[in-house]
């Protein structure tokens, strides 16, 4: 995920209104679709998409910074106790869009760059 990435614009828009980079995005993307196994560990995601640990810990710390991965301490059978990572559910995330856009909208109508419909 390091380097220049393939970013459609979609993307690169929901990027800028999160705050998040494109490679933090794929891997939010990624726990996403992964949603229905429940929380993954570290190692889950590393091995699943083929990215160095480190890596993967880091951008999940950078998540959970802006609040849209949380972190819970679990207990294994026959292992060390791991922390388990989910991020928040996607209506939560389109709740943050629609904030920034209608905050964005706001801050431009403010300057007389964004002409507000009447019918809207």
């Amino acid at each position: 995920m390091s380097g220049k990435q393939n970013v459609s614009s979609a993307e690169y828009h929901v990027c800028h209104l999160l705050e998040i980079n494109p490679s933090q995005w794929k891997l939010l993307e990624a726990m996403l679709q992964r949603q229905n196994v429940g929380a993954v560990s570290c190692r889950d995601l590393q091995e699943g998409l083929g990215l160095d640990s480190s890596y993967v810990s880091r951008t999940l710390t950078r998540l959970m910074n802006k609040g849209l991965v949380s972190r819970k301490y679990v207990f294994v059978a026959n292992s060390p106790p791991r922390y388990r990572y989910t991020p928040i559910s996607k209506t939560k995330i389109e709740h943050i869009l629609f904030d920034a856009i209608a905050s964005m909208k706001l801050e431009l109508q403010s300057v007389d760059l964004c002409v507000s419909n009447l019918s809207d």
